[in-house]
C-alpha cells in the first residue's frame, strides 16, 4: 500500500476540525483505501529532509522514512486567512520534495498560479484567439498604500456593479458586490486591514447564470457539476446556500473545457465556467476540487478514479526517476 500524504496547514479551529474530517478527509480516505492508498493529512512541519555529503537524501514524515517509490505528496496550496503564516513553508516544502524526485500530482508552480484568479486568467490568455471567453479583471493589493491606487484610472473600461473578491480564497468567502465607487472604496478599505490581494470583475447578473465545474481525470472530462445561487445571493457555493447537481455535459461547454484542459497536464483537476445564457466564461481552476455534498456514490467513484490516475501517473514517473534526478536514497 502506497502512502498518500496530504500537506495541509494544521490551524483549523476546534469547530472546523470535526467538520473537515467528516465532510472532507473521511471521503478521501475511504476512496483512496479502495485503490490501495494510505491517506494521512500532515502539515509541512511534519516533513524532515537530510542531505548527506555522500550525495544521499533521506526524507522523514513524523520521523518515519519515506521515499519516492512508495510515497506521493499532494501539494495543493492553502491560503485562507488563518493559514497565511504557512504559505512560505508550504511552497518551499513543495519544491524541496519535487527536487528530490517525489511525485507530486499537483505541480507546485501550477498550485501557485491557479491559487491567484488573475494569474489563472493570464495563464489561459493564449486561448482567447481560439475563442476562449475570459472575464476582464483588475487585481490590486489592498494594503497600506490603498489610498494611492488610482481607482478611476483602473476602472476606465469597467462599469458598476462590480464583483469584488479575494484573489486567493475559495468557497465563496469574501465575495461581495460594489454598486458604486464609494462602496468599492469601503470594501477595499476593509480588505486593506489584511493586505489582501483583491480581484474586481464585471458582475454577471443574468437570471440564467450557472456555475459549471468540469472534473478532469487523466486529461478527459469525467464529471460535471452545475451550481446555481440561491435567489438574492451572489455566489453559488453550497456553503453559501447554493444548489448543486451532477449533470451531463451541457451543449457548448465541451469545446472550451477541452481547449482549457489541454494546457494542464495533471491526472486530476477542475475547471470552473460561468454560463450567462450565451457564453461560457472561464472563471477559475481548482487543482483539488474538494468534496461536494451531492450524490455521494458518484462522487466516491470520481475520487477512486482520481486516485487510480494518481497511481498510474506515479508508476510512469518511477520509470524515469533515476534518469531525471541526481539524488540517491537508501530506499531506491
Amino acid at each position: 500500500m502506497k502512502n498518500l500524504f496530504w500537506i495541509f496547514p494544521d490551524r483549523s479551529s476546534l469547530k472546523q476540525q470535526p467538520l473537515e474530517y467528516e465532510h472532507y478527509w473521511k471521503e478521501y480516505i475511504e476512496a483512496a483505501k479502495r485503490v490501495n492508498f494510505r491517506v494521512q493529512v500532515i502539515s509541512a512541519e511534519a516533513i524532515d529532509v537530510v542531505y548527506l555529503s555522500d550525495g544521499t537524501v533521506h526524507t522523514f514524515v513524523d520521523s518515519q522514512p519515506v521515499c519516492p517509490t512508495d510515497t506521493i505528496f499532494v501539494t495543493e496550496l492553502y491560503t485562507f486567512p488563518h493559514q497565511q503564516r504557512d504559505i512560505l513553508s508550504q511552497i518551499t516544502t513543495f519544491k524541496a520534495l519535487q527536487l528530490q524526485g517525489f511525485y507530486l500530482p499537483i505541480d507546485p508552480e501550477l498550485s501557485i498560479v491557479m491559487n491567484d484568479k488573475l494569474a489563472t486568467h493570464l495563464f489561459f490568455h493564449r486561448l482567447r484567439e481560439q475563442g476562449m471567453s475570459i472575464l476582464p479583471s483588475i487585481r490590486l493589493i489592498a494594503g497600506r498604500d490603498l489610498d494611492y491606487h488610482n481607482l478611476e484610472q483602473l476602472l476606465t473600461q469597467f462599469s458598476f456593479p462590480l464583483l469584488v473578491k479575494p484573489a486567493s480564497w475559495a468557497g465563496g468567502i469574501g465575495v461581495t458586490l460594489a454598486h458604486n465607487l464609494i462602496e468599492l472604496r469601503s470594501l477595499l478599505g476593509l480588505a486593506s486591514g489584511f493586505d489582501c490581494a483583491m480581484i474586481i470583475q464585471p458582475w454577471i447578473s443574468s437570471p440564467e447564470l450557472v456555475d459549471y465545474r468540469v472534473f478532469f481525470v487523466d486529461g478527459k472530462p469525467h464529471t460535471i457539476l452545475a451550481r446555481r445561487a440561491q435567489q438574492g445571493n451572489i455566489v453559488a457555493n453550497l456553503n453559501r446556500g447554493g444548489k448543486a447537481e451532477l449533470v451531463e455535459m451541457p451543449e457548448g461547454l465541451l469545446s472550451p473545457a477541452l481547449l482549457a484542459g489541454q494546457l494542464i497536464h495533471l491526472p486530476f483537476f477542475c475547471l470552473d465556467f460561468l454560463f450567462d445564457g450565451q457564453s461560457y466564461w472561464l472563471s477559475e481552476v481548482e487543482l483539488d476540487g474538494g468534496i461536494l455534498d451531492v450524490d455521494r456514490g458518484r462522487m466516491q467513484r470520481l475520487f477512486m478514479d482520481r486516485f487510480n490516475a494518481y497511481n498510474n501517473a506515479h508508476e510512469t514517473w518511477l520509470e524515469t526517476i533515476e534518469e531525471r534526478f541526481p539524488f540517491r536514497s537508501n530506499s531506491h
